[in-house]
């Protein structure tokens, strides 16, 4: 009994084929785009290639220049308009001008109301003229103006030289309205200087008292300086009156503007 053949598996439908399936593959006959041919013979099993357009080869895209086919992209809105950003811009700008000038108003004009400091022509006509009315001797008509009141002030007046000897270049002047006041606007005066004490070695700050009545302190004198320049100090207790006198570098001195003002209590 012979052997069955050897089994080669299962072959494609040769239907679907010309020629033997099992022949060698010839070479594949290529035409190039110039119409030559690749080889002079043709084996019974070559097949025909379709030539490669010289437009469509890869070659040619290497070499062809680079197009580019733009779309139109749509760009997305934001949703600002262009109006509404002018009227924020320019509400803001109101907002800043009207900031800008309320604050140059409030701080030309001072107010009492938190009690730092108001103008002078807020001053009392009478509490103006108490105070010119107890003013040290030796200052003639014109040398005291009235000046800015501070806290508690009831009125002020600055003053130029007074034409007593050894009187005093400049002085400030204040009528208070309380001993509180009093005590507060003195003490500013004192944190100004730089303490020594008085002629005499007299304390600084320390009581004064009046020969009429020496057992009566009548108030507290300061003697300093500011600088080069010296200066005295004092209180009135009975007036409410704080004064400060200054000298000055080219006189009077210390000693003599101390000495002024023990003859003009």
């Amino acid at each position: 009994m012979s052997s069955p053949p050897p089994d080669r598996g299962t072959k494609p439908d040769t239907a679907l084929f010309e020629g033997d399936p099992d022949a060698d593959t010839g070479p594949v006959f290529v035409v190039r785009p110039n119409g030559e041919e690749t080889a002079e013979t043709h084996a019974p099993n070559s097949t025909m290639v379709a030539p490669i357009p010289a437009e469509e080869s890869y070659a040619s895209r290497f070499t062809a220049p680079l197009t580019v086919d733009p779309r139109a992209t749509k760009v997305k809105s934001l949703g600002i308009q262009p109006a509404k950003v002018l009227a924020i811009v320019g509400a803001l700008v109101l907002v800043a001008a009207l900031v800008f000038l309320l604050f140059h108003v409030f701080d030309d004009v001072s107010s009492d109301a938190d009690g730092e400091s108001i103008t002078a022509a807020t001053a009392q006509p009478a509490d103006q003229d108490k105070l010119q009315g107890i003013l040290p001797q030796g200052y003639v008509a014109g040398s005291c103006t009235p000046a800015e009141l501070s806290k508690g002030a009831l009125a002020k007046v600055s003053c130029t030289a007074n034409a007593d000897a050894g009187g005093p270049p400049n002085a400030n002047y204040t009528l208070v309205a309380d001993t509180s006041a009093l005590r507060a606007t003195f003490d500013g005066i004192v944190a100004s200087a730089r303490q020594v004490n008085c002629p005499g070695n007299i304390q600084s700050p320390g009581p004064w008292r009046r020969n009429a009545a020496p057992q009566l302190v009548a108030g507290t004198v300061f003697c300093g300086f500011r600088g080069d320049v010296p200066i005295v100090a004092w209180t009135d207790d009975a007036d409410l009156l704080v004064s400060s006198v200054d000298g000055a570098e080219a006189g009077p001195n210390l000693d003599l503007l101390y000495t002024w003002w023990r003859g003009h209590l």
